[in-house]
């Protein structure tokens, strides 16, 4: 493959990547007291963390399988590190790490 297509490739998806993170801070600014933007500030961080939680529970849930304790005991240790903690990188961390080992050895 082209190294040219490759660069310009990589470059073009950064700049739309970026483009898409900043531009909404830029035009929608004047919004930035609205009450539902407010509203969704607060709340949707949250909703879409446990709608994630629930997402990777889905299949232990329905069948019930071995993976369920080690799962749930995984958000168990994560939740109670954060709370002592108060670090994002750090429970995302071990929370990350804790999931994948329950999914590979347990």
């Amino acid at each position: 493959m082209n190294t040219n297509y490759l660069l310009w490739g990589t470059l073009v998806m950064s700049l739309a990547t970026f483009a898409t993170r900043c531009l909404p801070f830029v035009f929608l600014k004047r919004f930035s007291e609205n009450r539902h933007v407010l509203f969704l500030a607060t709340y949707l961080p949250a909703s879409a963390t446990c709608l994630l939680v629930l997402y990777c529970l889905r299949r232990s849930l329905v069948n019930l399988s071995s993976h369920l304790i080690l799962e749930l005991g995984s958000i168990v240790v994560v939740a109670a590190l954060q709370l002592w903690k108060r670090n994002p990188l750090l429970s995302i961390g071990v929370g990350t790490a804790l999931y994948a080992g329950a999914m590979n050895f347990g």
